[in-house]
């Protein structure tokens, strides 16, 4: 059995397949195998797979006799393989050739992580834009825990993250999408659900391209006006999981889809009424300082990830509300210590 199973999941992706599978193939750490699960392709993909397959025996081709959607075909992937480590590679995505040696070298080092992602370079139609474009938190790289920044927004990208097995089957891997109502973004609610059982192994080094156009999952999401409905989703999700996620965990989410996506309110004015709410006072109070400081502490770590001059103060809270945050949270500290 080889240390990883990079799963490529493809549809009608004959313009990438070959770069995709390739760039696997040149890992310069060799303990892998490379499965491709082409979603039945009505294109050149199969030929393409078939003679990739052919010609190097770390691949292997497996096609579905009916297109069965991307969730499910990411099921189907991580249960027909059995590696330690789980790759979800996306089939237009490429990997550079230290990829799998940065992330699985760090999850060995680490063995208490559940999964460790990299960042990556953004392609836009034949073009390569000047960042990711998304807020990412700036963390060390190393373990680092990780769940209160998934609060409020998601960064990782599948083909750019290794999961550990043993916990993703434990927390019922994509089938556990499934069998809530499938709704929401997936890779988000994954790595949320990975993040509350230990910490993540962060690399700050761009581990490879993504691309943007217009037969992508995101672009098609945006084009359909869905993209805002599905990220509202994920954090429903997190809410309504009280067997996963703790009381601050939630609600940090709660406070987030409300003030940012629900309504104008921004999240931490949102996170100061939840707090003043008759029907849910009882719940926060308890944890009110922890709840507004892990607020705080995650947005004010986040950065938005491009060149560009007209994004360079993009936020998702203000610095002054930030500090509200801050101060409400020392002073009902300072009330709980002076109670007791």
């Amino acid at each position: 059995m080889p240390l990883v199973d990079i799963a490529v999941i493809a549809y009608n992706q004959e313009e990438f397949i070959e770069e995709c599978v390739e760039s696997c193939l040149s890992q310069t750490m060799r303990d892998f195998r490379v499965t491709v699960f082409d979603d039945a392709s009505s294109d050149d993909t199969e030929a393409i797979c078939r003679e990739l397959a052919e010609e190097d025996s770390r691949v292997r081709y497996v096609r579905n006799e009916t297109n069965l959607g991307m969730v499910a075909n990411a099921c189907k992937a991580f249960v027909e393989t059995d590696a330690p480590y789980f790759q979800l590679m996306l089939g237009d995505d490429v990997i550079f050739p230290n990829f799998l040696a940065e992330l699985a070298g760090g999850l060995e080092k680490h063995p208490d992580c559940t999964f460790g992602y990299g960042l990556a370079h953004r392609i836009v139609g034949d073009g390569l834009s000047n960042g990711m474009y998304t807020f990412i938190p700036e963390l060390p790289d190393g373990p680092n825990p990780l769940l209160p920044y998934l609060c409020f927004t998601n960064w990782i990208i599948y083909s750019f993250a290794l999961i550990r097995r043993e916990p993703m089957a434990r927390l019922g891997h994509f089938d556990a999408h499934l069998r809530r109502d499938g709704r929401g973004f997936i890779d988000h609610y994954i790595f949320a659900r990975l993040a509350s059982l230990g910490p993540t192994y962060v690399s700050n080094k761009r581990l490879g391209y993504y691309r943007m156009h217009g037969s992508s999952s995101t672009s098609e999401l945006q084009r359909d006006n869905r993209y805002k409905e599905e990220a509202i989703h994920v954090y429903d999700n997190i809410f309504h999981d009280l067997d996963i996620f703790d009381t601050r965990t939630r609600y940090m989410a709660r406070a987030n889809q409300i003030g940012r996506l629900l309504t104008a309110n921004g999240i931490a004015r949102t996170a100061l009424d939840m707090l003043r709410a008759h029907e849910i006072s009882s719940i926060l109070t308890p944890i009110a300082p922890d709840f507004l400081q892990g607020i705080h502490d995650a947005l004010r770590a986040f950065r938005f990830d491009s060149k560009s001059p007209e994004t360079l103060n993009y936020r998702l809270e203000t610095d002054e509300n930030l500090a509200i945050l801050a101060k409400q949270a020392a002073a009902l500290r300072q009330l709980a210590g002076t109670s007791a």
